[in-house]
């Protein structure tokens, strides 16, 4: 019985000594393939969008004297003096609002109320006309404006949330939150929510856009 201990303490202790030997061949072999392995970073998808720029507008006829205006792109508060027309008539802003000089015709065009898109409400946006003699300046009222596009039905399925967009002409992307998205045959009806910033893009209308989907690999 003595024997057959000894022999078992014997065989623990060479067990122990081959384990030993062999964590350290491996473990610094499994530690530079660990090392190796690439960092996982976010996957970028780039998706082309067809839309039109909309905005809560009110486009002007400024008369007599002009001498007020404000300058291009330039914010006013809410009641400011713009003009007083030949009659003695003062005009004042509504609401505070940015003045832009010149009118594209579509000011008459307002986003949904509810901040909810459907596929046919986009399809009469994009379809529509501009209107005659549209106004020499504009108030774009309000602290946001909106881009309803369609996304080709081959896209993957927009999350809402905040995207980024690149206009068409423009360098940078512009950070945009998805407010609405309905898909239908022709693609998905989005509708993005941007704030009042940069007066270039108050020249936007009828444009193409690249979105920025950043999705995270887990």
């Amino acid at each position: 019985m003595a024997g057959c201990s000894y022999l078992k303490s014997v065989a623990a202790v060479f067990f122990a000594a081959v384990c030993a030997y062999l964590g350290a061949w491996l473990f610094p072999s499994l530690s530079e393939r660990f090392q190796a392995l690439p960092v996982l970073t976010a996957a970028e998808t780039h998706i082309g969008l067809e839309g039109i720029a909309l905005r809560h507008e009110l486009s002007l006829d400024p008369s007599g004297d002009s001498a007020f205006l404000p300058g291009d792109g330039e914010r006013i508060p809410a009641a400011s003096f713009l003009w007083r027309s030949a009659g003695g008539e003062s005009f004042l802003s509504g609401k505070s609002a940015i003045f832009m000089r010149g009118c594209d015709g579509f000011e008459h065009l307002s986003p949904p109320q509810d901040e909810k898109l459907s596929m046919a409400g986009l399809i009469e946006y994009l379809s529509s006309a501009p209107r005659e003699n549209p106004g020499q300046a504009r108030l774009v009222e309000g602290f946001y404006w909106y881009y309803a596009a369609l996304a080709p039905a081959a896209a993957p399925e927009i999350a809402e949330g905040s995207h980024y967009l690149k206009f068409e002409g423009f360098e940078e992307y512009t950070k945009a939150l998805l407010v609405s998205r309905e898909p239908g045959s022709e693609g998905q009806a989005l509708l993005f929510r941007l704030r009042l910033g940069d007066p270039a893009c108050l020249e936007l209308r009828k444009c193409r856009a690249e979105l920025l989907i950043s999705d995270p690999m887990t």
